[in-house]
C-alpha cells in the first residue's frame, strides 16, 4: 500500500468500520501516512462512478438558494482579502452542477468552472488564473497530489489558491465524524498535510482558519 498523496510506503491501517451504504453493510478500511499525515480510504472501497455521481446529484446546491450562496461566499470573502485590486480571471475547481461561483461573482470578474463529473471539458491553460477556488472538492480527490499540482500550474505567478475542506484533528471521533460518513469523501487532510503540500508545490500558506485556507504561488 502506498499513500495516495505522497506515494510513501510508510502507511498503516488507521481504522476499519462496517458502514451501511445503499442498504448493505460494507467493510471500509482507512489508512494513515506517517510522511504527510493524510488519512485515506482504501482505493478498492471507493464508490463506482455511477454511485458517486448520483450522490453528488442528491446535494441541494442551487444558485437560487440564499443559504447555499452565503456558504460559498465565506470562502470568497476569505480569499478576496488577499487578492488586492487584481482578481481576475478566476477558476472554480470542482464546481459541481451548479456553477455557484460564476453566479456569485457575476459582473465582478471573469471566472471559469471545472468539474470532472459535470464540466470536464473546460479549457484551462497554465499560468492563466489569478485565483482558484476549491470549495468542498479536495476531499473527493482520488489522486490528490496530481490535482493540487494541476491547480498550482494553472495559477499565475503570485496567484492565490483558496481551499475549503474540513481538517482532521486528534479531537475528532473519526468513526462518527460526519465528514467521514459521506461515502464520496475519500481523503482527509490535517494541518500537517497542508504544510507538506505547500512545501512540495512551492505554495506559501497566507492564512488558515478552521476549514479555510489561502495559499499563494511563489
Amino acid at each position: 500500500m502506498h499513500c495516495v498523496l505522497c506515494q510513501s510506503e510508510a502507511v498503516g491501517l488507521f481504522a476499519k468500520y462496517k458502514d451501511k451504504l445503499f442498504g448493505q453493510n460494507l467493510i471500509r478500511e482507512y489508512f494513515s501516512c506517517n510522511c504527510c499525515d493524510l488519512v485515506f480510504l482504501h482505493p478498492e472501497h471507493r464508490l463506482s462512478y455511477r454511485d458517486e455521481k448520483l450522490r453528488y446529484l442528491e446535494h441541494e446546491n442551487a444558485v437560487s438558494d440564499l443559504k447555499y450562496m452565503n456558504y460559498l461566499k465565506q470562502l470568497w470573502d476569505f480569499v478576496e482579502e488577499s487578492l488586492g485590486e487584481v482578481f481576475s480571471p478566476g477558476l472554480d475547481y470542482g464546481c459541481g452542477p451548479a456553477k455557484g461561483y460564476e453566479r456569485l461573482l457575476e459582473g465582478r470578474c471573469q471566472i471559469d468552472s471545472f468539474d470532472p463529473y459535470f464540466y470536464p471539458h473546460t479549457i484551462m491553460k497554465a499560468d492563466s488564473y489569478q485565483f482558484i477556488l476549491c470549495s468542498e472538492a479536495a476531499e473527493h480527490f482520488y489522486s490528490p497530489f496530481e490535482q493540487f499540482q494541476e491547480m498550482q500550474k494553472l495559477l499565475r505567478p503570485k496567484g492565490f489558491l483558496g481551499l475549503r475542506t474540513e481538517l482532521r484533528n486528534p479531537s475528532i471521533d473519526f468513526e462518527k465524524w460526519y465528514y467521514r460518513l459521506d461515502p464520496t469523501h475519500v481523503v482527509f487532510y490535517s494541518e500537517k498535510t497542508l504544510l507538506w503540500l505547500a512545501q512540495e508545490l512551492d505554495l506559501e500558506i497566507i492564512k488558515c482558519s478552521k476549514n479555510l485556507l489561502v495559499a499563494q504561488k511563489t
